[in-house]
């Protein structure tokens, strides 16, 4: 028999107080939640005081086998197909999410929705769908190399926060990804910076087999922009005149504002790439050119993977990110001013960025140690 439990937050009434007690709905034995509301038990010892006599009530239906019955004589409800339901989440997502984080919520649940839909009836309900389809579709987009492990983790964090608005919206009674885990890849160093030799014979293929990627990674490797925000970039972002990107706090991962600068050189990679631009346009869309549909950075990463592949760097922990470890490294060398490696970040401390290049293996120099000069000083007899 289940027990009736209070759950009060060691009371802190700015949460909602519950008892969990246990209940009969349509011949089965259920939790079901009793909300304190705070309108009509605003103090700590009213909640309590409502809880107690709540709990002992509850406590003597058990003991007398007497649970309250909930079971409905209403027509049970119809259940939506699993693309009804995507539909209806979506539409309140787009009530609290961000467009670029509501851009990518819209990309996994309709990749989800198509894998599901080839695998099954197209019309499959939404509580048919059980956590091995969650696992299957992970699985199938890593085997396939369209996600690395921080993609698919972030898939599944994606899907995790979907089915549960669908489950607290009683559109399903349990969240098919509640119990799958992210994974780590134990024994291997992530997003490995690129030897120059490395670099080199990456930036050759790329910009032989695919010149839009060779503009990206080179975007990367001088302004330290991360992928993501390189997707959201428009043409009239970047400033020619004083050779700088200006990124928005909307478009920033860390929704800080920046404007890195860049060298001459990317400065001609990008005008090469640029032919009579339409400045309102994305920097990066279809057919290698700027345009107005936008790519998923999974696309990109999807792309890039298969070039480490060719020239067999992949599995040695190089990534599309490891670009922006790369430039980080080559900058500090030639400057040694952690102030300016700060400001092509974005970082807002120079604690922040000092943090950085240690966990990147630099300012390890304890060579001056050894240098210091001698005290002078008078030996005692």
């Amino acid at each position: 028999m289940k027990k009736v439990r209070y759950n009060y937050y060691n009371n802190d009434i700015s949460k909602r107080w519950y008892i969990t007690y246990p209940v009969i709905k349509n011949g089965k034995l259920k939790s079901h939640r009793k909300y304190i509301e705070s309108k009509k038990y605003p103090t700590v010892d009213e909640k309590h005081a409502f809880a107690k006599e709540f709990i002992a009530d509850m406590e003597q239906r058990i003991e007398n086998n007497d649970l309250i019955d909930i079971t409905s004589n209403e027509t049970p409800k119809e259940i939506p197909t699993l693309e009804s339901a995507i539909t209806n989440i979506i539409s309140i997502f787009k009530q609290t999410l961000a467009d670029n984080t509501l851009n990518s919520y819209k990309c996994v649940l309709k990749n989800f929705l198509k894998f599901v839909q080839e695998g099954e009836d197209s019309g499959i309900l939404v509580n048919n769908v059980t956590t091995a389809h969650v696992h299957e579709f992970l699985d199938f987009k890593v085997s396939e190399g369209q996600l690395c492990i921080s993609s698919r983790n972030r898939y599944l964090r994606t899907l995790k926060a979907s089915f549960e608005l669908m489950r607290e919206r009683e559109i399903i009674e349990i969240n098919p990804a509640r119990t799958i885990k992210g994974i780590r890849n134990p024994g291997q160093k992530s997003h490995q910076p690129y030897t120059m030799l490395e670099a080199t014979q990456i930036l050759n293929y790329l910009r032989k087999h695919d010149p839009q990627l060779f503009v990206f990674v080179s975007i990367i490797f001088h302004t330290f922009l991360r992928p993501i925000e390189i997707c959201r970039m428009r043409v009239n972002d970047i400033d020619f005149d004083n050779q700088r990107i200006h990124v928005s706090k909307e478009n920033s991962k860390t929704r800080i504002a920046k404007n890195p600068r860049f060298s001459k050189q990317l400065l001609q990679i990008l005008r090469e790439y640029l032919v009579e631009p339409n400045f309102g346009d994305l920097f990066i869309s279809v057919n290698g050119a700027p345009g107005m549909r936008s790519l998923n950075v999974d696309h990109i990463r999807y792309r890039y993977n298969k070039a480490l592949k060719a020239i067999n760097l992949d599995g040695k922990g190089h990534t599309l990110y490891s670009w922006k470890h790369t430039g980080n490294i080559e900058l500090y060398k030639q400057c040694k001013d952690v102030k300016y490696v700060q400001f092509q970040n974005g970082h807002t401390s120079l604690s922040m960025t000092d943090q950085y290049l240690r966990n990147l293996g630099l300012m390890m120099d304890d060579s001056w140690s050894y240098e210091m000069p001698d005290l002078q000083f008078e030996e005692i007899a």
